[in-house]
């Protein structure tokens, strides 16, 4: 395996200060569509009224969300258990 080159200058995404840009937006954005949800909970339900009663819990989509990302992850951890090769696989 040939180890990486430190003589490049790392791409916008690998700069320590534009990960920490990227993750605060996306946290921002998190919060921001929380706020959104429970100022405007109410307004959506004259025209589009829920189909199940727990679609009115509070962040009901963000929670759906991170537990879809959390399965996700799981059956990810799952798969490698099961495709997982030896770590000299390619020098044999």
């Amino acid at each position: 395996m040939t180890e990486p080159n430190h003589n490049e200058n790392p791409s916008w995404f690998e700069r320590p200060k534009n990960i920490n840009l990227m993750i605060t937006g996306l946290v921002a954005a998190c919060v921001g569509l929380l706020v959104i949800d429970f100022l405007g909970h109410g307004f959506h339900d004259e025209h589009h009224p829920p189909h199940f009663k727990t679609e009115e819990f509070f962040a009901y989509q963000a929670w759906i969300g991170f537990g879809a990302f959390v399965v996700v992850v799981a059956l990810g951890s799952l798969l490698r258990l099961l495709i997982r090769q030896r770590e000299d696989f390619y020098d044999r």
